[in-house]
């Protein structure tokens, strides 16, 4: 069963220490490209200053 299934995608949030109130701020602000990277891609990676998706 595993093994006709696609793999999971896998979002990667590297932001470091943050308090809640910006961690939320960021990623509301970015969440709707993060989805959109995350239909087309296995891997995205968040990051302060970007946000790149990887096959």
């Amino acid at each position: 069963m595993m093994l006709t299934n696609p793999p999971p995608k896998v979002i990667q949030i590297k932001l470091g220490n943050q308090k809640m109130k910006d961690f939320h701020k960021i990623i509301g602000s970015i969440w709707h490209k993060v989805l959109e990277l995350s239909s087309k891609n296995k891997l995205v990676n968040v990051y302060h200053n970007k946000i790149e998706g990887i096959e």
